[in-house]
């Protein structure tokens, strides 16, 4: 089912057809969530981008978002559909790339088709990666640092993540492409609070992740 930005709705297959946004709630999500497949739809394989456009929150994710929607749309290279929130506001331009749930971040129209083009070719843009859903934040710190010494691009290289937590140290092995490594991080200070220029929001407090120990573990 896809709902478009006029409250209409299409059906993409044979499964279900919801009327009401309210509808959605009775869907069996927290069963989803464990793996569970439901009883309507289809499981898809092709790529997806969803591009956060939620002025609402943001007046940055609207002005940045939109551009990056179009230009996608333009390229005629990728399937691309707005969405609404999707966390990290300071990032905008936002988008996540399915079925893999990568986020890219700080996006212009050039480098979104980029960054789609690379996904599509079963690799990641690592310049405006920001992390990969499925992981917690000092897990994502860890996968991005490593690509980042090693090269390593292929979107499907993670194969095994584990984590374990001593106070504010998080130890994270990894392994890429039959390689395994071991990372360290921590969270960084509190970054210096600014304000978006896009005339609406708060001031946006942050921090990032400090990587302390990186190495490849030898078998």
């Amino acid at each position: 089912m896809r709902t478009r930005l006029d409250g209409r709705h299409t059906s993409v297959d044979a499964g279900r057809v919801v009327d009401r946004y309210e509808d959605l709630s009775v869907l069996p999500f927290e069963s989803m969530a464990t793996g569970v497949e439901p009883d309507f739809g289809r499981s898809r394989t092709e790529p997806l981008f969803a591009v956060c456009t939620h002025g609402k929150k943001d007046a940055c994710c609207a002005e940045l978002g939109r551009p990056v929607v179009s230009a996608l749309n333009a390229a005629q290279i990728a399937d691309v559909w707005e969405c609404s929130h999707i966390g990290g506001d300071r990032f905008a331009a936002n988008m996540i790339a399915w079925p893999a749930a990568v986020y890219f971040s700080r996006l212009d129209g050039n480098s979104a088709i980029d960054a789609a083009e690379k996904y599509q070719a079963g690799e990641l843009e690592l310049l405006h990666l920001r992390g990969r859903a499925a992981l917690s934040q000092a897990a994502q710190a860890a996968e991005h640092a490593v690509r980042r010494v090693t090269g390593i691009v292929a979107t499907d290289a993670l194969e095994s993540v584990a984590e374990s937590v001593d106070g504010e140290h998080t130890t994270v092995d990894l392994r890429l492409e039959a390689r395994d490594f071991r990372v360290v991080v921590r969270p960084g200070s509190p970054g210096q609070p600014f304000r978006h220029d896009c005339g609406s929001g708060g001031t946006v407090e942050w921090n990032g992740w400090i990587v302390e120990h990186l190495h490849e573990q030898s078998h």
